[in-house]
């Protein structure tokens, strides 16, 4: 019988003999109930922390980026925006944010130090000092952004941004990457169509998966023909010959 729960398990596994000794013994099944345990208690504090800091910049940094949003319009694929181009929206310490410009006077990312360029037809947003992404807004039909649906999606964000993400940090513990999950996907595709080819040959030869008995060949007698012709026996005895 198990002498630690789960729980007292997680703090005494840095440092009690005795715990792994009752693993060893008194353990049973996969561990469908502590892994997952242990993976939650480590995802949590990251999420807090991400949820902290997004409410940190709500509070601090988003209020003088929402009161320089214009209304913008994106129609049939153009924007549009009532004020002069090129627009820069700045943050609290003076350093650009996001450019709209749909007078083609801006059209990268490259010098401007902004995380965001709108222009008339794309969306650029710099992803990291080595990349950006360009969005095309050809297929957008009506789309309308002001200040309040922004702090709207803010809100949102600010609320529920933590419980939306933690399905999937929570299962991505779960799904191996890199090359050698790679590897170790193909070695079991392999391995299970091998499983299906002798499944199939067995389904349709059942004989060739059993092993045959070895067949006797009775030697004939001195004087009598043997196998080839042309050519007597010699007397001595054949033999066992499989099949």
């Amino acid at each position: 019988m198990r002498r630690f729960s789960n729980l007292r398990a997680i703090a005494l596994s840095f440092f009690s003999k005795e715990l792994y000794r009752d693993v060893a013994r008194n353990w049973l099944g996969a561990g469908i109930v502590y892994l997952p345990l242990i993976s939650f208690l480590s995802v949590v504090p990251a999420l807090v922390a991400m949820q902290l800091g997004i409410a940190a910049f709500a509070r601090e940094e988003a209020g003088p980026i929402l009161a320089q949003i214009p209304t913008t319009l994106v129609h049939n694929g153009r924007v549009s925006a009532a004020v002069r181009m090129p627009y820069v929206i700045r943050g609290s310490s003076g350093r650009p944010v996001a450019i709209l410009d749909t007078t083609g006077q801006v059209t990268t990312l490259d010098t401007t130090g902004a995380q965001i360029l709108v222009t008339s037809t794309q969306l650029i947003m710099r992803k990291s000092a080595s990349e950006t992404r360009t969005f095309e807004l050809a297929r957008v039909q009506h789309f309308e952004l002001d200040r309040s649906k922004a702090a709207r999606w803010l809100r949102l964000v600010v609320n529920w941004f933590a419980l939306a993400l933690s399905p999937f940090v929570f299962g991505g513990l779960f799904v191996p990457f890199g090359p050698a999950a790679g590897e170790a996907r193909v070695r079991a595709g392999h391995a299970a169509g091998r499983g299906r080819l002798h499944a199939d040959v067995r389904h349709r030869h059942p004989a060739w998966h059993r092993r045959r008995a070895p067949a006797v060949v009775v030697a004939p007698q001195p004087g009598h023909r043997a196998g080839l012709p042309g050519l007597r026996d010699s007397g001595q005895p054949r033999a066992r010959a499989r099949i």
